[in-house]
């Protein structure tokens, strides 16, 4: 039987930190998955490209998420799904992207419900974003 999902808390400090980075990602356009990632994994090519400050908030999420054990992607998806209502969506999809999809998910140990939820939610921002004229 699969394990209970772990009930995630958080403090408005917390969310504060998961919403300046989103807006930083969308202002970068970079999703958030993607920055938290290379935060996480120390990538080179990171301070060059990104504000010292945004690195700081990911390594605070970072801590705060050892410190209560939990994992980082599941804390932004729950502060980032925080009041929305949560529906049922059924779409049909290549086998072969299924497959990819459900790889991607194991190997970085994130739900497949939390990937779609945040690529939806970044893809959309990304046709919102005002372009640069």
């Amino acid at each position: 039987m699969p394990e209970p999902q772990k009930r995630i808390k958080y403090d408005k400090t917390t969310v504060d930190l998961v919403k300046q980075l989103k807006l930083y990602c969308v202002e970068k356009d970079i999703s958030l998955q993607s920055f938290v990632s290379m935060v996480v994994s120390a990538d080179k090519k990171l301070k060059a490209r990104h504000d010292q400050t945004a690195i700081d908030m990911v390594h605070q999420l970072k801590n705060y998420c050892a410190d209560h054990d939990i994992k980082i992607q599941d804390l932004l998806i729950k502060v980032m799904s925080e009041d929305k209502q949560i529906k049922a969506m059924h779409a049909r999809i290549p086998t072969d992207l299924l497959k990819r999809l459900k790889i991607y998910c194991v190997e970085n140990e994130i739900q497949m419900q939390t990937f779609i939820t945040i690529a939806i939610e970044e893809a959309l921002n990304r046709r919102e974003k005002p372009s640069k004229a």
